[in-house]
């Protein structure tokens, strides 16, 4: 939203670059508040929620609390798909989830690090018996994590409610956290 509606970057710029602002605070939260916790998941979760209601704060003081942001559409107009009205925007949604999805894939399964990536998350200590470094991996795990949150994003702001608002994200926070923690078990 900053990128795009009030630093002026055009659209896909602004997606790259938001993502990568997301990817980078992953690191940071991995950095900061996980590696110093050693494990112990289930603070990490509550500390995440912590930082989650500081960031919301955060954006509450820089943007208003309850004032929405209009976004300038990047798509204009809309058409008619089976009775239904849907925006033009939207046809960037599905392409975009499903590319991301096969460079993921393709990355989780054909490079070196991904595969690393996968090995790690199967068997960490077998996977450092093989060499590979075990905070590499979890950083790079964050980063892919905070960008594709980025992605994500964009898709709830610019596709989905069209506007900026205070508490745009309430209640995803939380179902992110539920299904990292079921995922985990």
């Amino acid at each position: 939203f900053v990128l795009y509606a009030v630093v002026g970057w055009p659209f896909p710029a602004a997606v790259i670059g938001g993502m990568a602002i997301v990817g980078g605070l992953g690191i940071i939260v991995e950095r900061t508040i996980f590696r110093p916790l050693g494990g112990q998941e289930v603070v990490g979760y509550i500390a995440t929620a912590g930082l989650m209601f500081m960031l919301q704060v955060g954006v509450g003081r820089i943007f208003g609390v309850g004032r929405p942001e209009i976004i300038p559409t990047y798509f204009t107009g809309s058409f008619e798909f089976l009775g239904t009205v849907v925006g033009s925007q939207r046809l960037l949604v599905a392409p975009a989830a499903v590319s991301a999805l096969l460079i993921l894939w393709y990355f989780l399964t054909r490079v070196k690090a991904g595969q690393a990536l996968r090995a790690t998350a199967q068997d960490p200590e077998a996977a450092a018996l093989q060499g590979i470094n075990i905070n590499r991996m979890t950083i790079l795990a964050m980063a892919i994590g905070g960008a594709l949150a980025g992605l994500a994003g964009v898709n709830q702001v610019m596709g989905y409610k069209h506007r900026f608002r205070y508490g745009v994200f309430e209640g995803l926070g939380f179902d992110g956290i539920g299904v990292a923690f079921i995922g985990r078990n």
